[in-house]
């Protein structure tokens, strides 16, 4: 089926719905309103979104795209649960795109880093307790470096997401501000361990999944959602202005923010819930064909 000339689905209306490669999707035209002609940022997750599942992407067709947003002055965002250094290494000319990276406990707009969340040290202990006897397979982010341990198991797993990454024997090794936790364990054991680290750190900071069997854990309020509207505030962006595609839990701010937001195919239930439309998945080149649609008729 070619998507590229396809409407797609509003997902606040349910009477009626169409069946796209065994998925069922509420339909509903999408009308090229005042607000959608006056689109100014386009913020994109990475894994599971933007991406294959090998780590690629249609870069040609995405480059097409990136110089129509360039003529029209539209922003693009990458906003990931991922480290800054691994999200650049995706995109020609890096240096002209605005990161919220760590789930927007890191954000840089083109190379000014405009915004650090940092985990107090008493929160970043009482994480340590509670996930140490459980499992010792984590990452600990700050600014500028990641670490893990030497004898971790998943070491294999965690590499590819954090270009700069340290091994450590002990977590007095680890240097700099805490930014992000991220825990690697098996999903069906994730949401007894979500619920008690949330409970054990009373609000000061807030575990959620990632997919990919990892949790992060960042200070509450600093999520993908925060980011976003930060970027907004810097630049005079409205969120009618703004559009989002996301896939997981640590998605939900950033699509409930966007006017525009688009919850993948094969969204969890809580990013579908709260986006306005659904996209098709990453597998079916999904971002780019919702945003062919949009940037292409623009042009017209």
């Amino acid at each position: 089926m070619d998507y590229s000339t396809r409407p797609w689905p509003c997902a606040e209306i349910f009477s009626s719905s169409r069946f796209f490669h065994g998925h069922c999707f509420p339909h509903c035209d999408i009308r090229y309103n005042k607000a959608m002609t006056d689109l100014k940022l386009i913020c994109v997750d990475m894994d599971g979104t933007f991406l294959n599942h090998d780590m690629t992407y249609n870069r040609e067709r995405f480059e097409r795209l990136r110089a129509i947003m360039k003529q029209r002055g539209i922003q693009f965002a990458v906003a990931s649960g991922n480290q800054y250094e691994q999200l650049k290494s995706f995109f020609a000319n890096p240096d002209e795109l605005i990161y919220i990276a760590e789930n927007g406990t890191l954000i840089i707009d083109r190379t000014e880093t405009i915004f650090v969340a940092e985990l107090d040290p008493k929160t970043i202990q009482t994480i340590y307790d509670t996930v140490m006897p459980i499992t010792s397979s984590f990452c600990v982010s700050t600014p500028h470096m990641a670490y893990a341990f030497e004898n971790d198991p998943n070491l294999d797993s965690i590499a590819p997401y954090y270009h700069r990454l340290t091994l450590v024997n002990d977590l007095s090794s680890i240097h700099g501000p805490v930014n992000k936790l991220s825990v690697i364990l098996d999903e069906h054991l994730a949401p007894d361990l979500i619920h008690t680290l949330n409970q054990r750190m009373n609000g000061k900071a807030l575990a959620v999944y990632s997919g990919f069997k990892c949790i992060d854990i960042m200070t509450t309020g600093n999520h993908k959602g925060h980011g976003v509207e930060l970027i907004c505030r810097r630049y005079g962006i409205r969120p009618d202005q703004v559009m989002a595609f996301g896939d997981n839990d640590n998605d939900a701010e950033m699509l409930a923010y966007a006017g525009y937001s688009y919850a993948m195919a094969t969204a969890s239930p809580k990013a579908k819930a709260v986006a306005k439309y659904l996209a098709p998945a990453n597998v079916e080149d999904g971002v780019n064909t919702i945003l062919e649609q949009h940037l292409l008729a623009l042009t017209d």
